[in-house]
C-alpha cells in the first residue's frame, strides 16, 4: 500500500512539474509607433510608422523576469509646403536657402534591456509591466525637392541629399495586459513610451508570447 502510495505521489509530482512552463520566453510585438513631434507652420508631418519588436526573456520568479531584445521604432517625416529663401547658422554650420523646399525624416532603432513584471488578475489575465533602458541608433536625412542652398560653402541643387547619425542610451517603461491560452502561450496589447535624446515615442502594440 505504502508502495503504492509513493508511486502515485511520484506520477502526481512529474506531472505537475510537466505542467509548468520553462523559465524562457520569446516575446514578438507588432503595432504602431508615434513620435512626439511639433506641428511647424508651412510643413506637413507624418509622425505615426508601423513598429515591431523581438525580446528574449527569463522568469526570475512567477512575477519578475529580466528581458532584452530588438525594437525597431519607423521613421518620422517634415515635408515643407512652402518654399524658404534666407540664411541661418547653428553650432558654427551657416545655411543659405534660396526657393527651396525640403524632405526630412528620421528613423531609431536599438536594443532594450530591462525588467518585466506580471500580475493576474484572474486564472486567464494577466496585467504586465516593463522598464528598462533602449540603446538607440538614429539617422536623419534630408532632401532637396526645389530650390537650392549652400551650407558652409557647399553648394546643393535640387535633389540633393545630407544626412546625419546619433546614437545614445535612454530609458523605456511600458504597461499591458495579456491572455493565456495556455501554459505555454499568451496574447495581449501594451503601450511603451521610449524616450531618444528628450523625444517621446509612444507605441502601441499586439504581442505574442511563448514559454519554454
Amino acid at each position: 500500500m505504502n508502495k503504492t502510495k509513493i508511486a502515485l505521489a511520484a506520477v502526481l509530482a512529474m506531472s505537475a512539474a510537466g505542467a509548468q512552463a520553462g523559465p524562457f520566453y520569446v516575446d514578438a510585438h507588432l503595432g504602431q509607433a508615434t513620435a512626439d513631434l511639433p506641428s511647424i507652420t508651412g510643413w506637413s508631418l507624418d509622425k505615426d510608422d508601423t513598429t515591431y519588436s523581438l525580446n528574449l526573456g527569463y522568469k526570475l520568479n512567477d512575477t519578475l523576469a529580466v528581458e532584452g531584445g530588438y525594437t525597431k521604432l519607423g521613421e518620422a517625416s517634415y515635408s515643407s509646403t512652402t518654399a524658404v529663401s534666407g540664411s541661418a547658422t547653428v553650432s558654427g554650420t551657416t545655411a543659405t536657402a534660396t526657393n527651396a523646399t525640403f524632405n526630412l525624416a528620421a528613423k531609431a532603432d536599438g536594443f532594450t534591456l530591462g525588467l518585466a513584471g506580471d500580475f493576474p488578475i484572474s486564472n486567464a489575465i494577466d496585467l504586465s509591466a516593463r522598464a528598462g533602458v533602449f540603446f538607440w541608433d538614429a539617422k536623419a536625412t534630408g532632401t532637396l525637392t526645389a530650390g537650392t542652398l549652400v551650407v558652409n560653402g557647399t553648394t546643393y541643387n535640387t535633389g540633393s541629399s545630407l544626412s546625419a547619425k546619433d546614437d545614445g542610451s535612454d530609458l523605456y517603461w511600458g504597461l499591458g495586459a495579456s491572455y493565456k491560452f495556455s501554459k505555454d502561450m499568451r496574447a495581449g496589447i501594451n503601450f511603451t513610451r521610449y524616450d531618444i535624446s528628450g523625444t517621446d515615442i509612444d507605441t502601441w502594440t499586439a504581442n505574442l508570447r511563448y514559454n519554454f
